[in-house]
């Protein structure tokens, strides 16, 4: 074979490679943009204002006091789903963290007492349910609690 020809394989074989990578990072931004496209699709036919409760309360750290007061008040009965690990489990009321500065109360009602006696400390779980009101043991209080998951 001729040193021309030598030459040229090694540098088909980047070009073939560059493609096949380009290819690939193509495929996972095309995959990245439909997941993101279901996620918004599950949120609006569940009514969801919020799936990411570390997003959430930081978007509500980020405003002042009043604006806090007003955002609460007009979420209140507006629906979320939340995932976090079961940290406690009473009469009807579940306390889930969320990470160690971020926790939540989950309300549920007496038809659901089989499924709460079910969950374990540090279990992973995701609960869907209508916002409440913010709390003082834990950071928000969700009502008419479902588990997911």
């Amino acid at each position: 074979m001729s040193k021309k020809i030598l030459w040229l394989i090694p540098i088909a074989l980047i070009v073939f490679f560059a493609y096949q990578l380009k290819n690939d990072a193509e495929k996972d931004k095309a995959e990245e943009i439909r997941a993101a496209a279901a996620f918004e699709a599950y949120k609006r036919e569940n009514d969801l204002v919020s799936m990411d409760l570390n997003e959430f309360h930081n978007y509500y750290l980020s405003k002042t006091t009043a604006q806090r007061d007003m955002l609460v008040d007009s979420l209140k009965g507006k629906s979320v789903e939340w995932t976090g690990k079961v940290d406690n489990v009473e009469k009807g009321e579940v306390r889930v963290v969320v990470n160690k500065n971020i926790s939540f109360y989950a309300q549920f009602s007496e038809s659901d007492t089989q499924d709460l006696i079910e969950l374990n400390r540090n279990q992973k779980v995701t609960i869907r349910g209508k916002l409440i009101r913010t709390g003082i043991l834990a950071n928000w209080i969700i009502g008419e609690a479902k588990i997911i998951k």
